[in-house]
């Protein structure tokens, strides 16, 4: 495949002798089917938020985001901006497996209060955030459950533009402020 990224609309009409919407037609006709994994959209890992005497919880559900879309998909910048506080930890987060705890997040206090008065607004209840929902680690103790786990999450990532296109809320927070 060539790349001409750095030549020009006008040079690449003139090299093919078609219009740009005819080839952009033709990109589209010619793409290569993407292999989604379903179960990761049957099963989709969202957050609950839960106020509790410890404060506020962020409590693991799975849907099936076929069939329930009221969930807000979450897009926001991993580091924090000038303009925005980088103070984290007053939300807490429920780990995975057979005896799950609670430990303050790392996502900053700002994205989630944002993020909640949106959902609080909208009447919705169920958060997909990549950090939480998508495993981000593997195991260092055991190979074939750290290739598993690898695997998961590169199936996750191969499928996260249908979690964002299904879902009726997907939502950008930006680090910075316009003006």
């Amino acid at each position: 495949m060539n790349d001409d990224s750095n030549i020009s609309l006008r040079n690449i009409v003139t090299h093919h002798g078609k219009s740009i919407a005819s080839l952009l037609l033709n990109i589209g006709e010619n793409k290569q089917p993407q292999r989604k994994y379903l179960s990761f959209i049957q099963e989709l890992e969202c957050l609950r938020l839960e106020n509790s005497s410890d404060g506020p919880m962020l409590i693991r559900r799975e849907i099936n985001a076929f069939e329930e879309q009221d969930y807000v998909a979450l897009s926001y910048t991993w580091g924090n901006s000038e303009q925005e506080s980088p103070v984290k930890g007053k939300y807490k987060f429920q780990t995975r497996g057979y005896k799950p705890q609670f430990f303050p997040s790392p996502v900053r206090d700002s994205v989630f209060n944002r993020v909640f008065s949106f959902m609080q607004a909208k009447g919705l209840s169920m958060l997909w955030i990549d950090r939480y929902c998508v495993k981000q680690k593997t195991c260092k103790i055991n190979v074939i459950y750290a290739y598993k786990r690898y695997k998961d999450k590169k199936r996750a990532i191969k499928t996260m533009d249908l979690v964002y296109s299904l879902s009726k809320h997907p939502v950008a927070l930006l680090g910075k402020l316009i003006e």
